[in-house]
């Protein structure tokens, strides 16, 4: 029985039970070598098992760790940009734990008032932060009760303003004439009523952006007397 044979492609001698050719690995031909005494024949390869097309994406995540995480990374990822727009389009409430009575006392104390009673924080019946102070002029006259309404919006200031008016001018005379000079003072005023009552009273109601605050819309109410 020959021991060697040649390549049909390249010629290169080859052992005769040679499956392919060492050299340029053309198929040579033949049966595989007979297995030896007591050696198992080789068994053919086989792929492990894939699971079926049809198989739920529930069932995949029980034995697939990496694509388990995956999914839950990117729904807790989903959540957070969800949260993060939902607080960045929604009014921001008052801060409670933020206590802005030493600005508004060194705001009147550094434009030439007396604090009689400086401000101080609570919380009125609309659930807003408020700051009541008692100035005086420092060259004297009569003092100035002073209240400050913190609220979220334009929207919510012109509604706290308009209650705030229909809660306080009972019994006072409008003075739209105050009105007119005071917004030429301070044109930064939305909106303002102006009166005096029989004892001589003076009311001043208004509504404003103060950028130096937050929620920045204030309602104030000056009473003289």
């Amino acid at each position: 029985m020959p021991t060697e044979k040649l390549c049909s492609k390249c010629g290169a001698t080859v052992p005769a039970d040679s499956l392919f050719c060492e050299e340029c690995g053309q198929p040579l031909g033949g049966a595989p070598p007979e297995p030896r005494p007591n050696e198992p024949a080789a068994r053919p390869y086989e792929s492990p098992p894939r699971p079926p097309a049809s198989a739920s994406l529930l069932s995949r995540l029980k034995t697939d760790k990496r694509l388990l995480l995956s999914v839950v990374g990117a729904a807790v990822a989903v959540v957070v940009v969800i949260l993060l727009v939902a607080a960045a389009i929604s009014p921001h409430p008052p801060s409670p734990g933020l206590d802005y009575s030493s600005y508004f006392n060194s705001y009147y104390a550094g434009n030439g008032w007396t604090l009689v009673q400086p401000f101080s924080m609570s919380t009125n019946d609309r659930g807003n932060t408020v700051y009541t102070g008692i100035v005086r002029n420092a060259t004297g006259g009569t003092q100035q009760t002073t209240v400050v309404e913190l609220t979220a919006s334009q929207a919510d200031a012109k509604n706290a303003y308009d209650q705030t008016v229909a809660q306080k001018t009972p019994g006072f005379t409008s003075r739209p004439d105050w009105v007119v000079n005071n917004t030429a003072q301070y044109p930064e005023r939305i909106e303002e009523w102006a009166g005096v009552n029989q004892a001589g009273t003076d009311i001043r109601i208004f509504y404003w952006n103060n950028a130096q605050v937050s929620p920045s819309w204030e309602v104030e109410t000056h009473i003289w007397g």
